[in-house]
C-alpha cells in the first residue's frame, strides 16, 4: 500500500487542481504530456555577450553570439576606468554612456533600433519607468584608474502601455541578428581642457544581458517591432521660427524624443530651444497634430512621469495613457504622406537637435 501512496497523492492533487479546489499559486508543479513545464512559461535572464572597447571603431556581434530568440528587453552595463593628469579643466559629458556614440540592432540587415545610449537612457528609465538609475561618472582633476559605470534597459516590450507584451521581439524569426557598438574615445567623457597621457587603465566593456521568453505558445503569436531611429540636425548659429525637420512616414508613432545639445562631449543645453520656443508636429503640410512650447512640454513630461527630465530633453508622447489607438499612424494606408517637426530655434554656436522617433511596425509572422 505504501508504494502506491505517492501515486495516489499525485492523482488527488491533479483532481483538486483541475476542479479549482486547490489554487495553482501554492507552488506545486505538475508536468503533463503536451503542456510546457511551468519553468518554461517564465522568462530566462542571461548574459549573451560582451562588447570590448576599441577606440573610434565599431564592434559587431553576430548570431550565434547574439542568439535568435524571443526577447522582452536587453540590459546593458558599461564599466571601465580612466587615468588622467589635468593641467587645465575640461567639460564633463552628461553621463558615462557618451563613450558609446551609437548602437544598432539589426535583423537580416533591417535596422530595428538605432540610437545613442545617452538618449535611450532617458527614454527607458525616466520616461518609461519614472526612475533615474544610478551611474558613476568620472570627475574633473587628476585621477588614477577612476571608475565609471552605468546601466541601461533597451526595451522591445512596451512599458507604460496597456499591452506591453505586444512588441516582444521575435528574433527567432530572422536569419541573423547583429548588435553593433560604435565606441568613441576618452574625449567623449571629458572634452576640452589640457590632459597629459590620458588612458583607460582597464579597457571599458559593455556587457549585454537579455530577458528571453521560452514559452512555445508565445513564440507563435503576432508581434509589433518597437523601433528607435535617431536623426541629428546641426543648427549652429541659426535663429528661425518654425525650423522644419522632415520625419519618416510609413510606421506608427508612439512618440518623439528630443534633445538639444552641444558635442565633444555631449552636453544637454536649454538655449537652442528656449522655454518659449514653439513646437509643432504637422501632418501633410497643414494639419497640426500637436502644438506646444518647450516649457509646457517639459512640465507635462514631469507631471506624467513623476521625474524631471535632464536638461535638454523633452518627449512628445502620443499615447500618454498607454492606449495604442492614440498613436499617430503614417503612410499611404493612413493617408499621411508627409510628417514634419517645426521648432523655433535661437542662435547658438555649434548646437545640435537630436530627434528620435519611437515607432511600431509589424514583425515577421511565425513560420
Amino acid at each position: 500500500m505504501r508504494r502506491w501512496f505517492p501515486f495516489v497523492l499525485i492523482v488527488l492533487f491533479a483532481i483538486a487542481l483541475a476542479s479549482g479546489v486547490m489554487p495553482p499559486e501554492l507552488g506545486f508543479a505538475l508536468v503533463v504530456a503536451g503542456v510546457p513545464s511551468p519553468v518554461l512559461q517564465t522568462t530566462q535572464n542571461r548574459k549573451i555577450f560582451t562588447s570590448n572597447f576599441s577606440q573610434n571603431t565599431t564592434d559587431r556581434q553576430y548570431s550565434p553570439d547574439f542568439p535568435r530568440s524571443l526577447y522582452t528587453r536587453l540590459l546593458l552595463r558599461l564599466s571601465g576606468n580612466l587615468t588622467k593628469t589635468e593641467s587645465a579643466a575640461g567639460t564633463l559629458a552628461d553621463n558615462p554612456f557618451s563613450l558609446i556614440r551609437g548602437i544598432r540592432i539589426k535583423a537580416e540587415g533591417d535596422i530595428i533600433k538605432e540610437f545613442e545610449p545617452s538618449m535611450v537612457h532617458v527614454l527607458s528609465h525616466q520616461i518609461f519607468r519614472g526612475l533615474a538609475t544610478d551611474s558613476t561618472m568620472i570627475t574633473l582633476g587628476s585621477d588614477t584608474a577612476e571608475a565609471f559605470s552605468a546601466r541601461l534597459e533597451v526595451d522591445f516590450q512596451s512599458p507604460r502601455s496597456r499591452a506591453p507584451e505586444a512588441s516582444f521581439f521575435p528574433g527567432d524569426r530572422y536569419g541573423e541578428l547583429v548588435f553593433e557598438t560604435d565606441w568613441g574615445a576618452y574625449t567623449d567623457l571629458v572634452g576640452g581642457g589640457t590632459y597629459t597621457s590620458p588612458s583607460f587603465s582597464t579597457n571599458p566593456t559593455l556587457e549585454v544581458y537579455a530577458e528571453e521568453v521560452l514559452n512555445p505558445t508565445d513564440k507563435t503569436r503576432p508581434y509589433l517591432i518597437h523601433k528607435y531611429a535617431t536623426k541629428t540636425v546641426g543648427i549652429s548659429s541659426t535663429a528661425q521660427n518654425g525650423y522644419p525637420i522632415q520625419l519618416p512616414v510609413g510606421e506608427v508613432y508612439r512618440g518623439i524624443l528630443l534633445k538639444q545639445l552641444t558635442r565633444t562631449p555631449d552636453l544637454g543645453i536649454s538655449t537652442l530651444l528656449t522655454s518659449t520656443a514653439n513646437i509643432v508636429v504637422r501632418v501633410n503640410g497643414s494639419f497640426r497634430k500637436l502644438e506646444t512650447t518647450w516649457a509646457e512640454l517639459t512640465s507635462r513630461n514631469k507631471a506624467r512621469y513623476g521625474v524631471a527630465l535632464p536638461t535638454g530633453f523633452a518627449y512628445i508622447d502620443f499615447m500618454e495613457d498607454g492606449d495604442f489607438n492614440k498613436c499617430l499612424r503614417t503612410g499611404d494606408a493612413a493617408g499621411v504622406s508627409m510628417l514634419e517637426l517645426l521648432v523655433d530655434t535661437a542662435s547658438v554656436a555649434s548646437a545640435f537637435l537630436q530627434v528620435m522617433p519611437v515607432t511600431y511596425k509589424a514583425a515577421r509572422a511565425a513560420a
